[in-house]
């Protein structure tokens, strides 16, 4: 996978968040988490996932910015590095 790949879906994973934290306020501010007990807990089943994925895609992105710049450093020659 590019970086730009997991730029789009860290973004797109954010987008789902932000979406599910909204969803999950407006329940509570409405009652409803009491009322539509099942599904209130599958937003917090879909946030908690998504934050998951989101951690592992950020953590892939990291692994890979750091393997580009290990890869760069090999090859130059610059005395001082």
């Amino acid at each position: 996978m590019q970086d730009n790949d997991y730029r789009r879906l860290i973004a797109q994973l954010q987008e789902v968040i932000n979406d599910t934290v909204k969803t999950i306020d407006d329940f509570e501010a409405r009652g409803m988490n009491g009322e539509l007990q099942a599904e209130y807990e599958q937003l917090h089943a879909i946030l908690q996932k998504a934050t998951a994925d989101q951690r592992r895609y950020q953590h892939a992105l990291l692994e890979s910015v750091r393997n580009q710049n290990r890869e760069g450093e090999q090859g130059r020659t610059d005395p001082e590095i």
